[in-house]
């Protein structure tokens, strides 16, 4: 009997658990990807209440998120201005915010694979002692949190995946409502 073997795809030569992280990242990006792939810039601009979220707020979002804890917090490298509009970072959660202005699904994607790179970038200088690091980060209030790079991985992980739920859930309404 053939024996069909399911593994890892290649990790570039990353350790173990540096590896893991970077695989289900890499895997989780390609399905939200596939999720909006589809889909049309009035339906990735769509708002379903004042206040609510579009599909293409959140990922812009994610891919922010992602700029904010890898670059800011793990590389201590600011945003950029032109980040910081680009990504327009000081909108999110904000329930007056102007809608997403309509886009392809592709210009969403470009700004993903972007923090994508830079994320990527960072996987291949860690090892898995590395993990354990602490990285601080001081909010505007001047509160101060320590994380370590394991939980700033793991929280990526998490965060996009709560969000790509979101993702479905508003793919499913776009449909009923027969949203174009």
């Amino acid at each position: 009997m053939d024996k069909k073997r399911i593994d890892l795809p290649d990790r570039g030569g990353m350790e173990p658990q540096v590896a893991l992280f970077y695989v289900m990242q890499q895997e989780l990006r390609g399905r939200v990807k596939s999720a909006v792939a589809e889909l049309t810039p009035t339906q990735l601009s769509w708002l379903p209440e004042k206040g609510g979220n579009s599909i293409g707020g959140l990922l812009l979002h994610i891919a922010e998120a992602e700029l904010f804890w890898i670059q800011f917090v793990c590389t201590g490298q600011k945003l950029s201005a032109e980040q910081n509009n680009e990504y327009r970072t000081e909108l999110f959660g904000d329930p007056d915010a102007p809608t997403m202005p309509e886009q392809p699904v592709a210009w969403f994607v470009d700004k993903l694979d972007d923090a994508q790179r830079i994320t990527t970038a960072y996987y291949t200088t860690l090892t898995d002692l590395a993990l354990a690091e602490l990285k601080n980060f001081t909010d505007d209030e001047g509160r101060h949190y320590e994380f370590t790079v394991q939980w700033v991985l793991y929280h990526l992980l998490e965060h996009e995946a709560g969000h790509r739920a979101q993702i479905l859930s508003l793919r499913r309404l776009l449909k009923e409502r027969d949203i174009g």
